[in-house]
Order: structure tokens, then sequence, then C-alpha cells
């Protein structure tokens, strides 16, 4: 984790150095993220941070952000429910976007999410087996998504995440995230 972090903080000084304008936004939105692919269990959870954008060349930017979100999703079962799961992450994505109108641009890339807190509420009634070990505390995932900027301060950011835990896919979150942005 400390490699990654330290490869991360050069990159983003080298590309600082290089670039040739920054811009840093504030960013704050829902997710719909839900587990495997079953998007029926999904429930809305939130997020908000900080991005900087890094110009490279006329329509490129490599974009780099640090995001708090809050998680959920609810397993069904028959007309109740068998497990209530609630997860906090810190998020860092790293994308590449690419500007194809001046208020609209397409992006992808990676990031790497921190699990910091993971909360899971079995419903007893139900007597089912459960999914018994706990999920990885490092996520890596892919995503991509378009941005919208309507006004020259003030935008709309609309992605689709898939994340990759490292030895078990029991808590894997996949789903869409919306975000309103300012910049600064």
């Amino acid at each position: 984790m400390k490699r990654i972090i330290l490869i991360s903080l050069t990159s983003l000084i080298s590309i600082h150095v290089f670039s040739q304008k920054i811009n840093y936004e504030i960013k704050a939105g829902a997710n719909y993220m839900c587990p495997y692919f079953k998007t029926n269990d999904a429930k809305i959870g939130y997020q908000f941070g900080l991005g900087a954008e890094f110009k490279i060349y006329k329509p490129f930017s490599l974009n780099a952000e640090l995001l708090l979100a809050k998680k959920k999703y609810e397993k069904r079962y028959k007309t109740s429910w068998e497990q209530k799961t609630e997860a906090s992450y810190i998020d860092i994505p790293v994308y590449l976007s690419y500007k194809l109108f001046e208020s609209f641009s397409l992006y992808a890339g990676g990031e790497t999410g921190l699990r910091i807190k993971h909360q899971t509420v079995n419903n007893e009634e139900n007597d089912l087996i459960r999914d018994s070990f706990p999920p990885d505390k490092q996520a890596y995932g892919l995503l991509v998504g378009f941005k919208l900027e309507p006004l020259k301060r003030c935008g709309m950011d609309l992605r689709y995440s898939v994340a990759f835990e490292r030895s078990n896919g029991v808590q894997n979150f996949r789903g869409w995230q919306f975000f309103i942005t300012y910049k600064l």
C-alpha cells in the first residue's frame, strides 16, 4: 500500500511540473453500487471529495480524485431481507479524459479503494447460510464515464465503476456513480 501511494504521489508531482494548467474541484453525489451483477440488491449511497485535473495536451487531461464513499446493498430473500451491508471506502480514481466538445468529455481509467469500515447485518429469522469470510481491505477497479459542464464552474459527472478484489469476490462493488462538481 505504501508503495502504491508513493508511486501515485510521485506521478502526480511529475505531472504537475509538466502540465500546462491544473484545475481543482469539489465533488459530491450519489452512487448505486451492488455486489456481483445483481442490480436488484443495490441501495443508494453517497460520496464526496476533491479532484484535480492536469491538462496534458489540448483535448487530453489526467484526472485524480480523493473520495469518501459509502456503498450499500441488501440481499433479498423472498418477501424479506437476508443481509444488509454498508461499507465506507476512501476511493482514489485516476483516469485519462478526452474533451470532445467545450462542455463534454469522455474518460476511462482505474481506481483503488481502501475499505475503512464494513458492517453486515444478518436477518436471523431466515436462518440461511451466509457468506462467512470478510472482504479484502483494498479493492482495485476500472471506470468509464462522461462529464458535462453546462456552466463555467459547475458540472455533472456520470460513471460506471467495476471493482476487483484481490482474493475473494463476495463484496465486489460495481455500479453507477453520479457527481455534481464545482471548480475552484
